[in-house]
């Protein structure tokens, strides 16, 4: 699998930096995951929306699915057109959508398949299967593991200390994990780096990347504070890299 960073800001975008935003490919196949604000306009740059077999959103906060309002309009009014997309979210997202853009469900089965995922559920999209867990945040929030040619990403969404989480990741390749702040100011919230690397440690993952960070928090310092828990590669994902999973 290989993941392509659209956006890694955390709670808001900022010059040159979406919000969360995340292309998986594998294969074939292909999956957005989280759409925040800049998102859809860095994914717009190398791709086109008939070109992704499926959405997964993780909740819904703004700076994780706002984006879904310029897919909509791209999907509904835009020169490419394509069938309903495959989207997956957790309670509460796409009603978001709904309520703003005041549409009816027939407008909006247009644009997205909607399937309604939480703890526990499986599903697939082609090449990739998909397993998701909730995550500890205020809102209803799901992790997603992603297996597909024998390798395994998981994405925390946002998250605080799970152990729902770490179980999903457990031994995978790679875990995508919030990292929001150095400050454990919002634990049921939020991970720091260091609870982030804990979890890892706890998982046993192969590699950990750190997303979700607030813009003043350091590179170095986020990955010094993570290294304290977690012993294996660490890396903080920006907007622009191509990883391989």
């Amino acid at each position: 699998m290989r993941l392509r960073v659209l956006g890694s800001s955390g709670t808001y975008p900022s010059a040159g930096a979406p919000a969360s935003g995340f292309l998986l490919e594998h294969g074939h196949t292909s999956i957005i995951m989280d759409l925040g604000p800049g998102a859809f306009t860095a994914f717009s740059g190398i791709g086109a929306i008939d070109e992704v077999d499926a959405l997964m959103i993780s909740h819904g906060h703004l700076d994780h699915c706002s984006d879904l309002l310029a897919w909509y309009h791209a999907g509904r009014y835009g020169v490419v057109r394509r069938p309903a997309i495959t989207s997956f979210a957790p309670d509460g997202v796409f009603d978001r959508v709904q309520d703003f853009i005041r549409h009816d469900d027939d407008e909006m089965a247009m644009v997205f398949d909607h399937h309604l995922v939480g703890h526990g559920d499986a599903s697939g999209v082609k090449e990739i299967s998909l397993n998701f867990s909730d995550a500890t945040h205020p809102v209803p929030t799901v992790a997603t593991k992603a297996s597909a040619g024998g390798a395994t990403l998981v994405y925390t969404g946002d998250t605080g200390w799970s152990d729902e989480v770490v179980e999903l990741a457990k031994g995978v390749d790679a875990m995508l994990c919030d990292a929001t702040t150095l400050e454990d100011f919002m634990p049921d919230v939020h991970c720091t780096p260091q609870v982030a690397g804990r979890m890892a440690a706890k998982a046993g993952v192969e590699r950990l990347l750190l997303t979700h960070l607030r813009e003043d928090v350091e590179t170095d310092r986020a990955i010094d504070q993570a290294s304290k828990e977690y012993p294996g590669p660490i890396q903080v994902v920006r907007a622009g890299d191509l990883i391989d999973i």
